[in-house]
């Protein structure tokens, strides 16, 4: 008579078995969250800096990042919006930039800076996207406000924005009426 084992006996294996395939599956999908081949390897935030260093504001409106490890190698590639920005009268008038990531690599933004004649009637802050690596396909927000005390009249200035890794630089024309000194 042929030896037969009892179902239950193979139970055992096939746990251990399907617990090790199990394993394998998730680990993966970690690396490929991290790696950015997967989501956005932020947890869904945009906000979580992947990098030491702040941003802060010069007088002269220039944003600076901290130091840190730049983004994948290979020129990345960005969009802002709007390119023109008509902001309201001095005393809080607020406008909103966006950046977004079109390229491929993770992207890094090197410098804000607010240029021009009248470009102490504008204040950036770039918070938002100079503490982040910014994942293909995200975005993250600049946001712009007229400078109480600026000359009245019309103002103008440019927003230049600039990321590591060769990306061209991007401008957005900022506009403001009817400030008071």
């Amino acid at each position: 008579m042929a030896d037969r084992r009892s179902f239950w006996s193979s139970v055992p294996g096939f746990v251990t078995g399907a617990a090790g395939l199990v394993t394998a599956i998730v680990g993966l999908l970690t690396i490929s969250v991290q790696a950015g081949w997967l989501g956005d390897g932020n947890g869904g935030t945009t906000s979580t800096s992947t990098r030491p260093g702040t941003a802060t504001t010069s007088p002269g409106g220039t944003v600076t990042t901290g130091t840190g490890a730049s983004g994948a190698a290979g020129a990345g590639s960005f969009e802002v919006t709007p390119r023109t920005l008509e902001l309201g009268a001095v005393g809080g008038s607020t406008g909103v930039v966006t950046v977004e990531n079109t390229g491929a690599t993770p992207l890094n933004l090197m410098s804000v800076e607010v240029e021009g004649a009248r470009a102490d009637a504008f204040e950036v802050d770039a918070s938002q996207c100079t503490a982040v690596t910014l994942r293909p396909g995200r975005t993250c927000d600049l946001r712009v406000k007229t400078v109480t005390g600026a000359l009245g009249g019309r103002s103008e200035a440019t927003l230049v924005v600039a990321a590591e890794g060769g990306a061209p630089v991007r401008e957005v024309d900022l506009v403001a009426s009817g400030l008071l000194g």
